[in-house]
């Protein structure tokens, strides 16, 4: 048996959003409350031909009408099998699907803004958009989609250089093709859901829309590392190739946390994995050969103290063995950098020089490439022992 969901995008894929008698009750009665609960079906109006009520495969046939001797109407169809069934008002009736109850319920699942508009005859809906990074994502949605309409109604869909998000009710045909650019398609039956008889569309559907957005237009405020070299943008200026240097990156965290105080040493850590809780003190290895030696010596002692204590079936004494080895492990690897070499400690002076002169080099380079955006950041990026971007108006950076 078919749930709420799968009903209500098999009527949506009829240009009459209508649900028969027999479709209605494919679903169990609960999964029918929720489609009425959520303002999303309504009774329509009664069949006159439907499907036999005790017979399977079903048979249709038309309704008979008789008034009895006591004046009361029974209504009937004629059946091969049993001559003549009774049957309800219930039977003949059908359910309609709000179509403009349904856009209005996309739009507030996916918190879109803008007018909720229909185009084409009520056969696309405009649900609204989201903005991000300068960027305005459309969204549409589109229904009654069968040959041979389908075609005239998807090229009502609008177009515009960013390709909009397009929701429509089942998976469209393969072979259909699309002008450039291609909206990002997905069918509601595949990403949407009930929750407390509130229709609830996966958000990812629009993250990917938004990711195929903004790879199609060209965001005003960029500074993203694409493959082996970075690409910026600034009020629309646009540079790419630009070299992949460590400021770059610590140029790009400041700008993903804006208004916030970011240390040098948090900054190193990202990069180079050195532990900002470790910057204190002086220069130099974090663990010398004696330490190291000492550390595997210990954990060399603990093991056996393990190896004895389950032989002997003293458990509190493996247990605690085994323990004091990890925890020896754990201090290994702690000290430990890439390829397995001691880390260098550095003191805080030292971590904000080195994270100071990296982005004081970007500066300069980036002035070459986008003149506004090096004197921006010159202007708005603060360094030292804590490191700050604190633009004088809020800049959505595509990152």
């Amino acid at each position: 048996m078919r749930d709420a969901i799968s009903l209500l995008c098999a009527a949506l894929a009829d240009p009459n959003a209508t649900l028969s008698p027999l479709g209605w009750r494919s679903i169990a009665p609960t999964e029918r409350q929720v489609l009425l609960d959520a303002g999303l079906a309504k009774p329509g109006v009664a069949a006159d031909r439907i499907a036999c009520p005790v017979c399977s495969p079903p048979h249709f046939e038309s309704v008979v009408r008789r008034t009895g001797g006591d004046g009361a109407v029974r209504l009937s169809i004629r059946c091969p099998v049993n001559h003549r069934v009774d049957v309800t008002e219930e039977d003949r009736r059908t359910y309609s699907i709000d179509v403009l109850a349904v856009a209005k319920a996309i739009s507030k699942s996916l918190a879109l803004t803008g007018v909720l508009a229909a185009i084409s005859h009520g056969r696309v809906w405009h649900c609204g958009g989201r903005d991000q990074h300068g960027v305005r994502l459309e969204v549409y949605f589109a229904w009654g989609l069968v040959p041979p309409e389908r075609t005239a109604i998807l090229k009502a869909v609008p177009r515009s250089s960013v390709p909009p998000l397009l929701l429509v009710p089942a998976p469209l045909p393969t072979e259909h093709v699309w002008p450039q650019p291609s909206p990002t398609v997905y069918p509601l039956n595949a990403i949407a859901t009930f929750v407390e008889n509130k229709l609830v569309i996966d958000p990812g559907c629009v993250r990917h829309a938004q990711q195929n957005a903004s790879n199609a237009a060209q965001a005003p405020y960029m500074f993203r590392r694409t493959g082996d070299a970075w690409e910026v943008a600034f009020d629309g200026q646009v540079s790419r190739g630009i070299k992949d240097r460590v400021g770059m990156h610590y140029i790009a965290q400041l700008l993903a946390q804006p208004y916030r105080d970011i240390g040098a040493a948090a900054l190193l850590e990202a990069r180079t994995g050195v532990l900002p809780g470790e910057v204190s003190g002086t220069s130099g290895k974090e663990m010398d050969s004696k330490m190291q030696s000492d550390l595997k010596a210990a954990k060399a002692k603990q093991v056996k103290l393990h190896q004895a204590a389950v032989d002997r079936g003293d458990t509190a004494v493996a247990q605690r063995a085994q323990q004091l080895g990890r925890n020896i492990d754990a201090e290994l690897q702690k000290r430990k950098g890439l390829r397995n070499r001691s880390r260098e400690k550095y003191d805080a002076g030292r971590a904000s020089n080195a994270v100071s002169m990296a982005i004081a080099r970007e500066f300069k380079a980036l002035r070459k490439k986008i003149e506004p955006l090096g004197a921006h950041l010159e202007a708005f990026v603060h360094t030292g022992l804590a490191c700050r971007y604190a633009p004088d108006k809020e800049i959505d950076w595509l990152l």
